[in-house]
């Protein structure tokens, strides 16, 4: 589960729908990489930093909880 990216998307009120539709999939794709079913892809990654989250860390952001 990536806890920071979640925390972050609440802080800057980031849904789900605005990762899919930069990431061009869909919002339950999206879901199953938040909760660490399926990895993000690093271009994915840098993605939602760029455009969201410049002032953090990508490896902050895509931390997971063991």
């Amino acid at each position: 589960m990536h806890n920071n990216l979640l925390a972050e998307m609440a802080r800057k009120s980031v849904t789900v729908s605005d990762l899919a539709k930069i990431l061009k999939c869909s919002d339950r794709t999206v879901k199953n990489k938040i909760a660490g079913i399926t990895p993000f892809t690093y271009k994915e990654a840098t993605t939602i930093r760029n455009t969201f989250f410049k002032k953090l860390d990508t490896e902050y952001l895509f931390e997971t909880d063991s």
